[in-house]
């Protein structure tokens, strides 16, 4: 066992240093049309590829300080955790070429147990190590793609994914994979999980309603009335609803091509190494944190689609589901949060 710094210095991987992490937005939410009144001042920034915003109804003691404790915090995050940041942990995990157990912080052990718990409780349609295969259709540092990847390249890199070639040990802080070409790329899970760490800094400072939005994923403290657009027809909401105390978060088959690049989902099957074929356009799912909001929802959305309202039941989640028809699908969990009328917007 090595400590990450030992063992994997100077095998960096060679991106540019100006790169930001980038997923794809699912579903677009629109939590300020539709009824949330009587907000005050609004912080706004950019991270992610994408931007931020808190929303509260008490404006703060000092926003001004609020606002750079924010962007230092989310920049923390990209720095450590995005596989687009060359210095971060997740990229050393991915340029180290060796099979030995390594040390990391604990905060990226924490996010690699949960997405392990998604594979899981998925059967494996919810997997961190396909990042090679989402780069090669165009959706990671590489850049867009304006020809598909040959099958012989996605039978290539298919040898060296799986999430369970990827092992976790608690206990050490540590991290092993069973083929050194193995990446992990946390994309689905860390605009929820920054929204969970400003929510944390807004409550050591005494702030108690508040909206927090990042990329599109929410996390309220205090009752906000929010919005889920129509996935048939975005300009439209397709309902609205109270988000108490909880976080809201989507990931869609729509909106999903790069700018110049192929037209194709960007959520990518581990098992065939192609873009998910699926009924659903949308998944919603609401969680007490952004993280795991954030991680269900894409992990919903690329289950087997018969399977996909028992596991949200089996698990818990509360989960609305959009098929290419428009029905929807609530999960028994979802039934009382998903509660609310239909709304167009104005």
């Amino acid at each position: 066992r090595f400590r990450t710094s030992d063992a994997v210095a100077g095998a960096i991987l060679m991106l540019s240093a100006l790169a930001v992490y980038a997923r794809p937005m699912g579903a677009e939410i629109d939590e300020s049309r539709p009824g949330v009144t009587g907000a005050g001042v609004q912080l706004a920034g950019q991270a992610f590829g994408t931007t931020w915003s808190v929303k509260f109804r008490s404006p703060p003691a000092d926003p001004a300080t609020l606002q750079t404790e924010i962007e230092t915090e989310l920049e923390r995050i990209q720095n450590a955790f995005s596989h687009w940041r060359p210095g971060s942990e997740t990229a050393q995990f991915n340029s180290s070429q060796t099979t030995l157990e390594l040390e990391y912080s604990s905060e990226l052990i924490d996010l690699v147990t949960f997405a392990r718990q998604l594979s899981t409780a998925t059967e494996g349609a919810f997997d961190i190590t396909v990042g090679p295969l989402v780069d090669a259709w165009g959706y990671g540092p590489s850049g867009p793609k304006t020809q598909p990847p040959a099958q012989e390249e996605i039978d290539r890199i298919l040898q060296f994914t799986g999430w369970q070639k990827l092992h976790v040990e608690p206990r050490f802080h540590s991290l092993r994979k069973d083929e050194p070409r193995l990446q992990i790329d946390l994309g689905a899970l860390l605009q929820g999980y920054a929204a969970d760490r400003i929510a944390d800094r807004l409550n050591q400072v005494g702030v108690t309603e508040c909206l927090i939005e990042v990329g599109g994923e929410l996390r309220a403290r205090g009752s906000w009335r929010v919005a889920l657009d129509d996935p048939r027809d975005p300009s439209r909401h397709l309902l609205t609803f109270d988000l108490t105390d909880a976080a809201l978060a989507t990931s869609g088959t729509y909106r999903q091509s790069p700018s110049g690049g192929l037209q194709t989902r960007h959520i990518i099957s581990p098992t065939t190494g192609r873009p998910i074929v699926t009924p659903w356009r949308l998944c919603a799912v609401i969680r007490p944190t952004g993280l795991e909001a954030d991680g269900w929802a894409t992990a919903l959305l690329a289950s087997d689609p018969d399977k996909t309202r028992n596991i949200a039941n089996r698990e818990g989640v509360a989960a609305l589901l959009v098929d290419d028809a428009g029905t929807v699908t609530v999960s028994d969990a979802g039934e009382p949060l998903f509660s609310a009328k239909p709304s167009t917007k104005k």
